[in-house]
């Protein structure tokens, strides 16, 4: 089972409803749907494999000032004094609680939820991701105070 079981507007009013209280109960800050077109530098970028009750993959974009705001506000500390280490075990763990929390509310929660851990892309996206079927492919912008930030299901899509 993939994720065209479900339709964009299953998948982004799910989504919109889990960024919103992930964002807010772990940063203070509720993200918000963007319906602008965003045109932004990606910062880094996070993914994560699920493998039951569906099979899929979900990223994580994030531009570098929303990658600062959600980091500074879970761990409570200044960005300059953070290690690089500390961002990416941060943004990883929000990165899975998103993924498994959306997965969940997908399937109703009464299903065995399998993922494998999230990763850091490290190199360029490109050259890592290789999508499958573009009609498997959704994607959700975000805002978190003004900096943007998207999430994308793919249902039908290799990491290397």
């Amino acid at each position: 089972m993939i994720f065209k079981k479900y339709s964009l507007e299953e998948i982004a009013s799910v989504l919109s409803s889990v960024v919103a209280h992930v964002t807010g109960t772990m940063t203070g800050i509720e993200a918000y749907p963007s319906d602008a077109d965003d045109d932004y530098t990606v910062g880094q970028r996070f993914y994560l494999d699920a493998c039951q009750p569906i099979h899929g993959t979900f990223f994580m974009e994030l531009s570098l000032e929303a990658k600062k705001i959600i980091t500074e506000k879970i761990l409570e500390k200044k960005w300059e004094t953070l290690k690089s280490d500390e961002i990416d075990d941060c943004l990883l763990e929000f990165t899975k609680i998103i993924a498994l929390r959306t997965l969940a509310q997908l399937t109703g929660g009464e299903k065995l939820l399998k993922a494998a851990l999230p990763m850091v892309v490290y190199d360029e996206y490109e050259d890592n991701v290789e999508v499958v079927s573009m009609e498997d492919l959704y994607r959700v912008d975000f805002r978190i105070d003004s900096a943007p930030f998207s999430v994308i299901v793919c249902g039908n899509c290799i990491v290397r």
